[in-house]
This record gives structure tokens, C-alpha cells and sequence, in this order.
């Protein structure tokens, strides 16, 4: 019922039916305009070898990082209850991604998986790792975009309306 309360009110503000303040109309540009970025990033990624290797670089030890977290929480019980909880809760759409509890519930499992990326060196290894080639293929994507003035115009006006809406 939820969502289609939410579906309809959506619809009505793409249509301009439904009144939205100076900011929402704002903050709903900043979206629109940071999902454009985020699509020019991944084009540029895709058409770039060095930045593809990068990124499947990254996806590769993430896999290999979550795969070795699992295994070592594999009999943490607190870990296998909210992982069970969640995704019934999931499974039950009684509850929205956006609960309270959901929202604990992740933030316990995230809690988890840092204690023990934190207490073994080698998972702490590959967790820098990734941080790193992250920096690096931010900086390649910045650099492949900088002379894009296309990019650089949304990115502006991205920055622009972040401090608008700061204030």
C-alpha cells in the first residue's frame, strides 16, 4: 500500500501536479544531476582499459574480502541471527529497506564484518588494497573526464547546489 501511495505521489510531481518547495525541486535536481555523473563515470570506466582492469581489480578483491569475512563469521551466531532476520524481513515485505530495525540490523552485520577485517592483518591488507585502487580509479575517471566540458558543467552545478542546500 505503501508504495503505491508513494508511486502515485511520485507520478504527480513528475507530472507537476502535486506542489514541491524550492528545495525539494532542488534536491531532486541534485539526484537527477548526480546519477548523470555517476553514468558519465561508468562510461568513461567502460571505454578505458586501464580503468576497466582497475574496476574489475576492485571487484575481484571485494568478492575475495567478503568471501573471507563470511567464512570467518561463518559460526558467529549474533552474525547468523541478524543475517536471518534481515532477510526475512525482506522476504516479508512487511517492513520497508528503510525500518529502524532493518537499519540496525545492517549496522550490526557492517559491525561485525569490520571487527574481523580489523583483527586479521591479511583482510586489513586487502581492505587497504581496495581503498587505494578506489583512489586511484577515482583519479583516472577525474582525469579522463577533466577536459569534458559537459562533465564539468554538471559537476559545478552539483557543487553549486550542495551549498544552497547546506544553508
Amino acid at each position: 500500500m505503501k508504495k503505491v501511495i508513494l508511486g502515485i505521489v511520485g507520478a504527480l510531481l513528475i507530472a507537476g501536479i502535486v506542489y514541491c518547495g524550492p528545495s525539494d525541486k532542488k534536491v531532486m535536481r541534485l539526484k537527477g544531476l548526480k546519477a548523470t555523473l555517476k553514468e558519465m563515470e561508468l562510461a568513461t570506466i567502460q571505454t578505458n582499459e586501464n580503468l576497466k582492469k582497475i574496476a574489475e581489480r576492485i571487484k575481484e578483491l571485494k568478492s575475495a574480502l567478503k568471501a573471507s569475512v563470511e567464512a570467518k563469521l561463518a559460526d558467529n551466531k549474533y552474525y547468523q541471527e541478524a543475517k536471518k532476520e534481515l532477510a526475512e524481513l525482506k522476504k516479508s515485505g512487511k517492513k520497508d529497506k528503510w525500518s529502524l530495525h532493518a537499519f540496525k540490523l545492517k549496522c550490526t552485520i557492517k559491525q561485525l564484518q569490520w571487527e574481523v577485517i580489523n583483527k586479521h592483518e591479511k583482510l586489513k591488507m586487502i581492505s587497504k588494497q581496495i581503498e587505494e585502487l578506489e583512489k586511484k580509479l577515482k583519479k583516472g575517471v577525474e582525469e579522463a573526464l577533466k577536459n569534458n566540458k559537459e562533465y564539468q558543467r554538471i559537476k559545478a552545478e552539483v557543487e553549486k547546489l550542495e551549498k544552497e542546500l547546506k544553508k
